[in-house]
């Protein structure tokens, strides 16, 4: 017969127990042989073990552990226990082989993690060292659970907390509760970066002018981003820094700038100092004069070396230094109008006007000698 089973009342979904059965001979004559003692769960047929009883003498009592794994939600379960199910052994009373006990199952408990303060979600949970954590714990069973974490993979601390995490950089929180009836919750895995640093802003000057010069910042954060860039310039409002500015006005100026986080980390103030240098002396363009000197003096020598001539022909001296003096006075005419081939820069315009120039004096003078009468010879007795 089976005079006792014994269980506890409760336990955890999913904990494996031992249900302590006990078998007893209360026959006149002692056992034979090997019997089996199977166990049930409920309605089935199917036995979830069975254990061996070996032959018991008469009045003789032996108990055996029965392992049993509860299911893993919360249910009523009934356990059934039967001695020698294929009736190999003749007894004279067969209704006293079996015996049942009622377990109730309560679901594991649950664990919250929370924290208070300084915080910011992106592509994590970013906090600072001064953001504190603490444990929820909800105890399903009814009999009171305890929370426990664990940081970066180190030794198990009781909860509820609060903690804090102190080391900048990336960081886990292992938590779990454990019910009163052993039920242990599986660890929940969380991670964290902590930040206490604040952005670092980059400036660069750009596009400088006579009247401006174009100023661009770039901030990075190492944690949890940077949230907004302002600047100042000259002492003025912050302003909310969106793209590259403008600094206007000659002289000196101070731009001043910084960055805050997702945090509320915000950097220490930076300042720079820009020249804006304003509008040069203007650089006049000689061209135009250079070219009337020029013009003059081919008129004079076309003039002078034509003196001789009595009439004016298309072929003389003269025509030709009036000639080259229209031509040297247009170029300096285009160039004031246009700034082309303009002096300085001595490139192409002073190259332009020397080449006219001595082009035209060198005509000048061959044509004038090409002119010049031959001499008369003298005559006989004459004095030269």
């Amino acid at each position: 017969m089976i005079p006792g089973v014994a269980a506890p009342a409760q336990v955890s979904a999913g904990r494996s127990i031992d249900v302590n059965v006990t078998v007893r001979n209360v026959g006149q004559l002692q056992a034979d042989r090997t019997v089996t003692l199977a166990g049930y769960e409920g309605a089935s047929s199917t036995p979830f073990a069975g254990v061996q009883v070996p032959p018991l003498g008469v009045g003789q009592s032996i108990t055996i552990p029965i392992p049993w794994t509860a299911a893993n939600a919360a249910q009523a379960a009934t356990l059934r226990f039967v001695v020698d199910p294929a009736n190999v052994l003749e007894e004279m009373v067969e209704s006293n082989n079996e015996a049942t006990v009622a377990i109730e199952v309560r679901d594991l408990p649950l664990t919250q993690l929370r924290w208070q303060g300084m915080n910011a979600t992106t592509t994590k949970l970013f906090v600072t060292s001064a953001t504190s954590f603490s444990l929820i714990s909800q105890d399903r069973s009814g009999t009171g659970a305890t929370s426990w974490y664990r940081i970066d993979g180190g030794a198990a601390a009781p909860g509820p907390g609060p903690f804090s995490l102190f080391a900048e950089g990336d960081h886990t929180i292992a938590y779990w509760s454990v019910d009163n009836l052993g039920g242990t919750e599986s660890p929940n895995v969380f991670a964290v970066f902590v930040d206490n640093s604040a952005p670092i802003t980059h400036v660069s000057a750009s596009n400088r002018s006579a009247d401006h010069i174009t100023i661009a910042l770039d901030a990075a954060d190492a944690g949890a981003g940077v949230a907004f860039t302002e600047y100042r310039i000259d002492n003025g409002s912050w302003t909310r820094y969106a793209a590259p500015f403008t600094v206007q006005g000659t002289g000196g100026h101070i731009v001043s700038f910084r960055s805050t986080d997702l945090l509320g980390h915000e950097e220490a103030e930076q300042s720079v100092s820009v020249t804006v240098a304003g509008a040069g002396p203007a650089i006049s363009n000689f061209k135009p004069v250079l070219a009337a000197i020029l013009a003059i003096v081919l008129l004079l020598a076309g003039f002078f070396l034509g003196r001789r001539e009595k009439v004016w022909a298309l072929r003389s001296p003269r025509v030709l230094g009036i000639a080259f003096a229209i031509v040297e006075i247009s170029t300096g005419a285009a160039s004031a109008a246009t700034g082309a081939l303009a002096v300085p820069p001595y490139a192409e315009g002073l190259a332009v006007d020397l080449a006219l120039f001595v082009v035209g004096l060198a005509s000048i003078f061959l044509l004038a000698r090409e002119q010049r009468p031959p001499e008369q010879p003298a005559e006989p007795g004459t004095a030269k």
